[in-house]
């Protein structure tokens, strides 16, 4: 149920200033990472030492959704017709995914 309620000033700008502090009115962080969506990334995978292009199609804290497209496969599915997958970014240069995905060194 919604109810109606009076706040102070102070109250507001207490509120206001955690919004702020808690990410409210901050970039996003596409704008904050070395990743930027609509950005193609040649990378070699580890699990076939071969060529992948990535397409970033989204950028998180910590992760990309990349379209990637290349020569293996990955859950059955043949990636030269393109995946769309979770990466981790937490290392630099380093794209990963789980084990069967393995992961991708940034060329």
């Amino acid at each position: 149920m919604y109810r109606n309620f009076n706040i102070t000033e102070r109250e507001k700008k207490q509120i206001l200033e955690s919004h702020m502090s808690h990410g409210y009115k901050k970039p996003l962080m596409e704008q904050s990472t070395q990743y930027k969506v609509g950005q193609t990334l040649s990378a070699v995978r580890s699990v076939d030492k071969q060529s992948y292009k990535i397409t970033v199609k989204q950028v998180g804290e910590g992760f990309i959704l990349g379209h990637i497209v290349g020569p293996g496969k990955y859950e059955g599915q043949d990636l030269s017709k393109g995946f769309t997958a979770e990466l981790n970014t937490n290392t630099p240069g380093v794209l990963a995914g789980n084990m069967e995905m393995g992961e991708f060194k940034i060329q």
